[in-house]
């Protein structure tokens, strides 16, 4: 009971942050561009520091070498995903832009940020770590079949290109580290500066996608057929069929991986959803709703889920 208070909690301190988002932007202290300039920070400064930070100081070789397989499992939640939106799609006859932010959505989920706090509450003392070594399938599943969703031709060379953002190749640099054992050798004011500086890395994301939904106004809190029915596949029949999947595994694989694995996916949609529309011509206000909507109703999907993860898994 005490934990499920605790999520309540984090999920309240997440919304908080988004406001803090919102009356930022309302006050003018930032303009478009500069939530756009403070996005790319966010995602090439403070989110690699923290990995860096977490993977190096947190964990260890074992570590690293026991839960090879949270990538695999990551890539799992990103297919399954896929293959159920597809299947929406085509039940509901989605086309054009509603059809890529359907199966982008259903494919990837807040994998990163959201997460963040409900590890920190199961696995205090490696979970992020961990966490960031499960991030390594969802960020190929990202850029396979995420960007595919977005293009009318598969582009294997951009698809490649995509890969060499900063927080893949932290990412890989500090589990080689690790997995050598030279973290051992890493002096403690490095350390203590790239922990510094993945600090803000849950906070100002968060305030990034408060100030973009701000932009939207009333047009950000939009629940019709649409948003609801991304709303069950990506909450409900999605980590539903995962999780009877992790209970088939339960004796195969150590807590942290399937607890890893189960917290992930009970996650809604990606704030980053947003930036690859805008990225690839489509409908970014269409991905926004999505957000909007998917997170205030996971406000009651994601304590009920984390009961069943506490009581199978944890």
């Amino acid at each position: 009971m005490e934990n499920i208070t605790i999520v309540f909690e984090k999920i309240i301190y997440l919304i908080l942050l988004i406001g803090c988002g919102v009356v930022i932007k309302k006050v003018n202290f930032i303009s478009d561009k500069g939530v756009e300039d403070l996005s790319k920070i966010v995602v090439d400064f403070f989110w690699p520091a923290l990995i860096f930070y977490q993977i190096t100081a947190t964990l260890n070789a074992p570590d690293i070498i026991n839960n090879l397989s949270l990538p695999l499992f990551a890539a799992l939640t990103g297919i399954t995903g896929y293959l159920l939106g597809l299947l929406f799609v085509k039940i509901f006859r989605f086309q054009d832009d509603a059809k890529k932010i359907f199966l982008y959505n259903s494919t990837v989920n807040n994998f990163v940020f959201m997460v963040i706090p409900f590890v920190e509450i199961f696995f205090p003392k490696n979970g992020l770590g961990l966490l960031f070594v499960h991030n390594i399938g969802y960020i190929l599943i990202i850029w396979t079949i995420g960007v595919s969703v977005f293009q009318e031709k598969f582009d294997f060379k951009k698809s490649i290109m995509g890969l060499l953002n900063p927080g893949f190749i932290t990412t890989l640099i500090a589990i080689i580290i690790t997995l050598s054992g030279l973290n051992k050798f890493i002096p403690k004011i490095a350390e203590e500066t790239f922990k510094t500086m993945g600090t803000p890395t849950l906070a100002v994301s968060m305030i990034v996608v408060g100030a973009k939904i701000y932009n939207l106004g009333k047009e950000a809190f939009k629940f019709d057929l649409y948003n609801v029915l991304i709303g069950v596949n990506r909450l409900l029949i999605i980590p539903g069929i995962l999780f009877l999947i992790a209970l088939l595994l339960k004796n195969y694989f150590p807590k942290e991986v399937l607890g890893i694995f189960m917290l992930v996916n009970v996650m809604p949609v990606s704030i980053i959803s947003v930036s690859m529309a805008l990225r690839f011509n489509s409908d970014a206000n269409l991905a926004a709703q999505n957000i909007v909507s998917n997170h205030l109703i996971s406000i009651f999907t994601i304590p009920a889920f984390i009961v069943l993860i506490k009581i199978f898994f944890l």
